[in-house]
């Protein structure tokens, strides 16, 4: 069964060579213990919400069976996807492999390697039976982490940025995605697939993912700020209700909440939409980017510079260099950021039209496009302090070249003094006499003080002559003015007059006139 999927997968390859990831992941024999959880929300009809079990890898056999009376439909969520469950779903429910390549993929494999959302058609991609919803979650660091750039410690690979925000206090951009399938089978009425990733609450840093470090680097994480906002309506006062609202934590706890206590009207128990079936994760996803627009306008903050911090702000280059990394990073982070809320917007507007309350889904659309927008504009501030770092660190380097000039003066003067005194002590080193405390050690004076003299005389009449050169530079152009404006006058019968009546007649004379 584990053969035929990667088999299947490889000869897939060949026409889309975006499951290269794919093939990579599954190759990968991973030494670590099985962290996947599995659960199952079951549809009935003689209950609003769904039933809600765990469901053992074990058990993974009986997941089209275990019906019941009255059942009509069932969400399966995994967490923490491996190699072994993406083989063994991917042959008993013949699952498309662009869609797991399109959820595992990560940049550490390599630049030759690009996600199927960025070489495949817009149009190819919302016309199939998924959905891959990529985001960040927004983290707080408890300690300053050793790198910017770490890791989860999930099975699939995802990046965790640490960004600076205020002194000594580290926020994070946790790379999630959230995948919704819908499977094709005629022995179940509908049966949607989703691929969640793990809560996190330890990075560790580059080069530490391998468990047979002794010593990895590690931080512990939690989420900004407590996590997201909930998007149900508050409770009445008299509600007497245990609950306290989502965990927040893991998504697939969060989504089976939401399933279980708030049930959607518009779903269609009896065949749900694609759409129908993402209105929790969607709204979970817009959640989070909230909490990453939050994180941009901190960082906006940050890099607009007081003027009461100029002056020791010019003399730390190292600061400096940091922050315009920082920016640079920024950048390409926001084109991507756009393009994910924007392939989003574009699968709801897509979906929607199918849609009897299309209301609901024309809003949802509505606020990934705002996101958009806000993204964009915190993008371009940030963009635009660009050449504000970079004009300080330009004044810092002159400031620092002006020093460096100013301290080989003075090495160039030291030098002037000394060296007329070394090579007149050199002349007269050979005798005896005039060596210190000899007879006729007053020669050495007599030599070096008028030398030396000279010497600095000389050096300082070279800025003068230069000086005095400028001078008559900038002073020629008053001359010749004055020399055009001025004309000899003589008597009209004199030499003067006749010369220049007869040059009048000269040849040429009409030409250079």
């Amino acid at each position: 069964m584990n053969e035929s999927y990667r088999h299947f997968a490889e000869r897939q390859q060949k026409r889309n060579p975006s499951l290269e990831t794919l093939l990579q992941f599954l190759a990968t024999a991973s030494s670590r213990t099985s962290t996947c959880r599995i659960i199952s929300l079951d549809f009935y009809n003689d209950t609003l919400s769904p039933r809600q079990r765990e469901i053992q890898v074990e058990r993974l056999a009986h997941l089209l069976g275990d019906q019941g009376d009255g059942f009509v439909g069932r969400f399966v969520i995994c967490e923490d996807l491996d190699p072994l469950i993406i083989e063994w779903l991917g042959t008993a429910l013949q699952i498309d492999p662009m869609f797991f390549a399109a959820h595992i993929h990560h940049t550490s494999v390599g630049p030759g390697s690009d996600p199927p959302s960025l070489v495949t058609l817009s149009s190819i991609l919302h016309a199939k039976e998924f959905v891959n919803l990529h985001f960040h979650r927004v983290i707080e660091f408890q300690d300053a982490p050793p790198n910017r750039r770490m890791f989860q410690t999930s099975i699939v690979p995802r990046k965790i940025m640490a960004v600076r925000v205020t002194g000594n206090k580290w926020l994070g951009l946790e790379q999630h995605c959230c995948s919704i399938l819908r499977v094709s089978s005629q022995s179940i009425p509908w049966l949607y697939l989703i691929l969640v990733d793990p809560p996190s609450t330890n990075a560790i840093a580059k080069g530490h993912r391998d468990k047979s470090c002794s010593s990895p680097t590690s931080v512990r994480i939690r989420p900004f700020q407590g996590g997201y906002e909930d998007f149900l309506p508050a409770q009445l006062p008299d509600q007497r209700d245990s609950d306290i609202g989502p965990g927040r934590h893991s998504m697939l706890d969060d989504i089976a909440y939401y399933w279980t206590r708030a049930p959607q009207l518009h779903f269609r128990r009896d065949s749900p939409t694609l759409l129908s079936a993402c209105y929790i994760p969607l709204h979970l996803v817009a959640s989070e980017w909230t909490q990453y627009i939050r994180l941009m306008s901190r960082s906006v903050k940050q890099f607009e510079y007081s003027v009461m911090g100029l002056p020791a702000l010019l003399k730390d280059l190292s600061r400096l260099d940091s922050d315009l990394q920082a920016l640079q990073s920024w950048r390409r982070r926001t084109i991507t950021t756009m393009f994910k809320l924007h392939h989003v917007s574009k699968f709801i507007r897509t979906r929607c039209l199918a849609e009897p309350d299309s209301g609901v889904w024309t809003a949802l659309a509505d606020d990934f496009n705002e996101l958009s927008a806000n993204a964009d504009t915190h993008g371009k501030r940030l963009e635009a302090m660009v050449p504000v770092v970079t004009s300080f660190i330009q004044v810092l380097d002159s400031r620092r070249a002006l020093a460096e000039t100013a301290n080989i003066s003075r090495v160039t003067y030291l030098a002037l003094v000394f060296v007329p005194l070394t090579f007149a002590s050199s002349l007269f080193s050979m005798e005896v006499d005039n060596a210190p405390g000899g007879r006729a050690f007053w020669m050495y004076f007599a030599v070096a003080v008028p030398l030396l003299i000279l010497v600095l005389l000389i050096a300082w009449l070279h800025p003068l002559a230069t000086f005095a050169v400028d001078l008559g530079q900038s002073w020629l152009p008053w001359l010749k003015m004055l020399r055009g404006n001025w004309k000899p006058r003589l008597h009209p019968g004199g030499h003067a007059s006749g010369a220049a009546e007869q040059d009048d007649h000269l040849p040429g004379a009409d030409l250079y006139a």
